[in-house]
């Protein structure tokens, strides 16, 4: 009885303290647009950590055995303390939302992406930030001429010129800057012919087509498209532009 009594109490006690970071949060939430509907959400989340500690509480009694008590009551407060953290740091957020303007909404943004670059990514920035386009392919089967499955995807020239030392991560890289909103793919440009021919017979490309195939001589069919970069990732650049700490940019690549 002691061990349930005790295990009760931590459950209990986290309990409150998640009880108050919701009220910390619906706090505010008043100030913001479509408050009602996101406090509707945070009440149904509420009740059901309720729901969950209640049924904890039930099982203490059946699950601990002799000298189990102890990682029982620290397990519950490690899952609660989880909870809070998760609850402070929306908070947080939220509050700064309700204070920031639009520039400083674009600072707290760019931080973001900064955390999520690696160098080479940085490098394919740079090339395309003079607003230059480079050649694009993905690669999909052709069967009876007709395109099926894509097998490969964001194939571009663009990694030797940007200084990028794992060229053979080059489509990563593509599609990373792509789903932040950094790069954005143009239709085919006909004056690059003789790169989209040089990039198709690349040995990456064919590499990339016999792992998905099994053959090099599988039949494909190319889509050519152009990288450039997005208005986001323009303004982006701008704001980290590397000459402001002690660099300097030549020709859309970063000088040190």
């Amino acid at each position: 009885m002691a061990r349930k009594a005790m295990a009760q109490k931590a459950l209990e006690d986290n309990s409150r303290l998640g009880a108050g970071m919701f009220r910390r949060v619906t706090q505010v939430l008043q100030n913001l647009p479509g408050a009602e509907l996101v406090q509707r959400q945070l009440e149904r989340i509420e009740q059901l950590l309720l729901t969950e500690l209640k049924a904890r509480m039930d099982r203490i009694e059946a699950d601990i055995k002799p000298g189990q008590q102890g990682f029982v009551v620290v397990g519950a407060m490690v899952d609660a303390g989880r909870a809070r953290g998760l609850a402070e740091r929306m908070a947080a957020l939220l509050e700064q939302a309700d204070a920031q303007d639009r520039e400083q909404a674009y600072e707290a943004l760019f931080h973001q992406f900064i955390g999520e670059l690696v160098p080479d990514e940085a490098r394919i920035l740079g090339a395309l930030s003079d607003g230059s386009t480079y050649a694009l392919i993905h690669i999909s089967e052709r069967f009876m001429g007709r395109t099926g499955r894509r097998i490969a995807e964001n194939f571009s020239n663009v990694g030797k010129p940007a200084g990028v030392k794992l060229l053979e991560l080059v489509p990563a890289y593509v599609g990373h800057l792509l789903s932040l909103g950094l790069v954005e793919f143009g239709a085919e440009d006909k004056a690059q012919e003789m790169k989209y021919q040089i990039l198709e017979s690349d040995v990456a490309v064919r590499q990339a087509i016999t792992t998905a195939t099994g053959s090099a001589e599988t039949p494909v069919r190319f889509r050519r498209q152009t990288l450039r970069i997005s208005e986001l990732g323009k303004r982006f650049w701008t704001a980290c532009q590397p000459d402001a700490v002690g660099g300097e940019v030549i020709e859309g690549r970063v000088e040190t």
